[in-house]
């Protein structure tokens, strides 16, 4: 969804709020009671075939369409969290700025720009895979074995980091994908992604949440002869650290959660009946409309008599 200037009120976090606030409640209402099943089932002999027996063509298939039908919970699963978790930090830096409470306010943002650098982790890759490999996702779920299996271990590694990672204890066996990274890894890595001025917002914030000079000077202003207290200053600090990170706030947000919305969107066309977007909230962003252009003209072609997939059906990638 694009940011207009012509929804902007005060801030940029009240554009953010009125452009994607209202859309992300809607979904987390429609998706509230979903339920997962399809990446914990394990093969049930009866099914794929008793062990040591070779599985015939059918089995195989109905293994491989579980497979897939589990990646795709995941993907849905991080889309919907990832926007839930992004909006409430979202309204809550909202609400603190206009309380006027730095330490509430910076707390956060850190938060919110927390969040959308590990989203970013996750929905970079998510939107990439489902894209990239639509046709050969699709097809398979369908029934149709003309394209070629794919196994998407990138994709679920991300996803599973996404949802399992956190802090181990030392010597801990943990999988790799189960421990979580440096924040400043994340942060890196969504800076370089288009977010300029991430990692310098992140070391303001945290000086102000943390027990660090500046959250302590906030109440205060000094000269050469003197030190005064000063609780006027909060709204001054926040609003110098808005107009300075504005658009660095901007994308943190936008980009993540925009892949999420457009993951919602992709899955819906591949048949994973979940809540999504109208795709004329994208109507405006020539990527996006790039996207499901293409992926509208390709399942023109495979709802056709006779169709048999070849692989310069699609040679499209982001």
């Amino acid at each position: 969804m694009t940011i207009s200037s012509e929804v902007a009120n005060e801030t940029v976090l009240h554009t953010l709020v009125a452009v994607y606030s209202a859309q992300i409640e809607r979904l987390k209402r429609e998706s509230s009671g979903m339920t997962y099943v399809a990446h914990f089932l394990s093969p049930d002999p009866e099914v794929v075939g008793a062990k040591g027996e070779k599985m015939s063509d059918a089995q195989v298939e109905e293994y491989y369409r579980v497979y897939l039908l589990g990646v795709l919970e995941r993907c849905h699963l991080t889309s919907i969290t990832s926007l839930a978790r992004t909006n409430s930090w979202l309204t809550s830096s909202l609400t603190e700025l206009e309380s006027g409470n730095l330490l509430g306010f910076s707390a956060s943002l850190r938060g919110l720009l927390e969040a959308a650098a590990d989203t970013h982790d996750a929905a970079a890759v998510m939107v990439e895979h489902l894209y990239n490999l639509f046709p050969f996702i699709y097809l398979r779920l369908q029934g149709d074995d003309t394209a070629p299996g794919v196994i998407l271990k990138h994709l679920e590694d991300r996803l599973i980091h996404y949802s399992y990672a956190r802090r181990q204890a030392n010597r801990s066996e943990a999988l790799p994908e189960h421990t979580n990274k440096q924040n400043f890894v994340y942060i890196d890595a969504i800076e370089k992604s288009g977010a300029v001025g991430a990692k310098d917002l992140y070391r303001v914030l945290c000086e102000l949440t943390h027990p660090a000079a500046p959250s302590v000077s906030c109440f205060l202003t000094e000269t050469e002869r003197e030190i005064a207290l000063d609780f006027s200053q909060e709204k001054r600090i926040i609003n110098e650290i808005i107009s300075e990170y504005e658009e660095t706030i901007k994308s943190l947000v936008s980009n993540t959660v925009n892949s999420a919305l457009v993951s919602l969107m992709v899955l819906r066309k591949l048949g994973h009946d979940v809540p999504a977007p109208n795709p004329s909230s994208f109507a405006g962003v020539g990527g996006v409309a790039k996207i499901f252009s293409r992926i509208d003209e390709f399942l023109l072609k495979a709802s056709s008599e006779g169709f048999v997939f070849s692989k310069d059906m699609w040679h499209q990638k982001l």
